[in-house]
């Protein structure tokens, strides 16, 4: 009985140590007002399964912003990488309009946030059907215009000007652009945790009782 008492214990902990780190992930991709038209994005890696066979040149956060773009992004500085089926990673070179665009270019739109490696062949990833693609970074561009993301979540999509050739498994969320990405909890993060340490402590408490009796 002692043994399961404190296995139970055990989880518990877990638990709890589980959702203080879960309340402050932050999103998967953060966007930052730099200021003198200095735009940072950060892109947790994403994973890509590939669903149709071709080559991309673009990341695109779909329908990111909440306005349409007036202006088209230039390229400043990048750290972005991706990567097929765990192979050694390519870091491409970013190209413009990057970041915003103020024209519609194939399927890419006026709101989307996107990242521009459309450049030579070694820059392009080239898919095919069942290739899991990751990507992620940072990157930076200038001649940005401010405006204020949507509340996502969002869907991510590795292509083409036009052909799509992965969907993000999961759909990614973002905070509106802010001059700080501290992640913050949210108030049912908090009272999670409290639940979970309030379950911890009973089940310690419960423990030590029948550590006294045997």
């Amino acid at each position: 009985m002692v043994a399961n008492n404190v296995k139970i214990a055990r989880v518990l902990g877990l638990g709890l140590l589980t959702v203080l780190f879960s309340a402050s992930i932050q999103a998967a991709v953060v966007v930052e007002d730099l200021g003198a038209g200095i735009t940072r994005v950060t892109v947790d890696p994403i994973t890509f399964n590939v669903t149709a066979d071709g080559s991309a040149g673009f990341l695109v956060i779909k329908d990111f912003w909440a306005a349409p773009s007036s202006a088209c992004g230039q390229p400043d500085s990048s750290t972005m990488s991706w990567s097929i089926n765990g192979a050694a990673a390519v870091t491409p070179t970013q190209y413009g309009c990057t970041g915003q665009i103020n024209f519609a270019f194939g399927s890419i739109g006026l709101t989307d946030l996107f990242f521009d490696f459309n450049g030579g062949a070694g820059d392009l990833v080239n898919g095919l059907t069942g290739d899991e693609i990751v990507i992620g970074g940072v990157f930076t561009f200038s001649n940005s215009v401010s405006i204020a993301a949507n509340p996502g979540p969002y869907t991510a999509t590795l292509q083409s000007a036009s052909n799509v050739i992965a969907t993000a498994s999961t759909a990614v969320a973002a905070p509106p652009p802010s001059p700080s990405a501290t992640p913050v909890p949210t108030m049912p993060a908090y009272g999670l945790v409290l639940t979970m340490l309030g379950l911890f402590l009973v089940a310690g408490r419960r423990l030590r009782q029948l550590m006294i009796t045997v």
